[in-house]
């Protein structure tokens, strides 16, 4: 059985000293760098993992400077439940934002140019104005909600028992099979068969998905739930903006940072080639495994694309991704464009659950507590907001700047046919966010990977990693 083992695994389950399993990871958000994290703390120092960035660490989760303070642009909430993220930020030391206004934000939907419902800031009558307005579908949404949540931690055992999956299909049906099913049907067409009226969907259910994926009750109906999962829960970020966590993972997991562009991916015999490119300068490597941690969609606006060559040439991942403009302005809301004549009335959140130019608009909070930097407002829209359009919304202008980007997967129902395996040896992290895009799931498509990768190299030889790091005198005596 032995003779059929690649030279270098077979080293690296013999454990000779200097002798690692060379590992390249490519991209470096939030999964690549959990990935890097997780081989670490699976694999040790028997693997050799270098990580291409050719952009900042964080990706997706970064920050901008408004005259001294820092704000998230993207990726700026985690979920209380979120397992992973909670306990890797305890892990790098690092600390939850506090938010005293979140429990008492005020939100108002807007429709057909104005503004159709509005919370309060004070629980016991919102409850009533939420009562009052969807009934009892409100206590519907929230027990739906919590059993789902229930049901996706089993995500957490699944993975502690070291299981794996090739394919997203896998995973899912793993958490829980009734997940599936909620991806062949989109999010209004679930809800209106178990019952929920169509004024919950369009308003409440549409509200989230407007302000979280910038998309409608047309997404299957897990990231729709996904999506639901968010309003009202116990959200938080990180002292000094979430996109330390994968700046302190990359630190943690000792792999080694090259920053530079992938180019291109090959394979010869049983290594992979990967080139790259970085201010003009290409350089070549070779590695036994290679895991990408970026979108590997074909989109136009996507700028630096990956080749695979050789027999690898015909690997292609379905679908786009899902263009947000992300609009900061530091300046002053116009009150009357909402209906209002103070600008102290305007909701703190206003999600826009109609076609308009714009899909949510929101104060939010440096990155740093205790900080105080002036009223700066977040606007997410489908396309930049014009002069025009900014002067609609906002009475005077200090400062404003556009961030547009491939957000999230531009979501739809029956999408099944993602693999995290691409071919032997090769990962793709970022399969789950087909499912749903968040930090989480970014963190728990990263450790299926990882676990991926241990379960291949145990099977080379039988024998577990932690019996080939201390009792490997049988395997070099074979290989002798």
């Amino acid at each position: 059985m032995l003779q059929s083992v690649p030279v270098l695994t077979l080293c690296f389950l013999a454990g000779f000293v200097g002798c690692s399993l060379r590992i390249a990871i490519v991209g470096g958000g939030i999964s690549g760098t959990s990935t890097a994290y997780f081989l670490n703390e699976i694999l040790g120092a028997r693997v050799d993992v270098t990580l291409f960035e050719g952009s900042k660490i964080g990706g997706r989760l970064s920050t901008i400077s408004v005259e001294g303070c820092e704000y998230e642009t993207g990726g700026a909430v985690i979920h209380e439940k979120n397992k992973y993220a909670t306990d890797l930020a305890v892990k790098m030391g690092l600390t939850k934002m506090r938010d005293d206004s979140s429990s008492s934000e005020v939100l108002g939907l807007y429709a057909n140019n104005e503004i159709i419902f509005v919370s309060s800031k004070f629980s016991w009558f919102n409850n009533i104005k939420f009562l009052w307005r969807y009934g009892f579908d409100v206590v519907r949404l929230q027990q739906f909600t919590d059993n789902m949540l229930k049901s996706f931690d089993n995500v957490y055992d699944v993975q502690d028992k070291n299981n794996s999956y090739e394919c997203l299909d896998g995973l899912m049906s793993a958490i829980d099979p009734v997940f599936l099913k909620y991806m062949d049907v989109s999010t209004f067409d679930g809800f209106k068969e178990d019952g929920f009226s169509s004024e919950i969907i369009n308003e409440l259910i549409q509200g989230t998905l407007k302000v979280n994926y910038g998309q409608t009750t047309s997404v299957h109906r897990f990231v729709g739930s996904v999506s639901i999962a968010g309003a009202g829960a116990t959200l938080f970020s990180l002292e000094g903006g979430n996109k330390l966590l994968p700046q302190k993972l990359l630190a943690a997991s000792k792999a080694k940072l090259i920053n530079s562009f992938v180019k291109e991916i090959g394979q010869r015999g049983k290594e992979f080639t990967v080139k790259t490119e970085f201010n003009g300068t290409s350089s070549e490597s070779q590695f036994d495994y290679v895991i990408i941690s970026t979108p590997l969609t074909v989109d136009p606006a996507r700028k630096n694309k990956i080749q695979f060559t050789g027999h690898l040439a015909d690997i292609a991942v379905p679908g786009n991704y899902w263009t947000t403009v992300c609009t900061i302005v530091k300046g002053d809301i116009n009150p009357h464009f909402f209906g209002y004549k103070s600008a102290q009335d305007v909701p703190d959140l206003v999600i826009s659950v109609t076609d308009s130019f714009f899909n949510s608009i929101s104060t939010i909070n440096p990155v740093k507590s205790g900080q105080s930097c002036g009223t700066v407002w977040k606007v997410f829209s489908r396309k930049r907001l014009t002069d025009v359009e900014i002067n609609t919304l906002f009475q005077s202008v200090k400062f404003v700047q556009h961030i547009d980007w491939l957000a999230y997967p531009h979501y739809d129902v029956k999408q099944h046919s993602y693999n995290f395996t691409l071919s032997d040896g090769l990962y793709y992290t970022n399969a789950l966010e087909w499912a749903a895009s968040a930090i989480e799931m970014d963190i728990i498509g990263a450790r299926n990977v990882a676990l991926l990768l241990k379960k291949k190299i145990e099977n080379y030889g039988n024998i577990s990693v932690d019996e080939a790091r201390f009792s490997t005198s049988s395997i070099a005596h074979d290989e002798v």
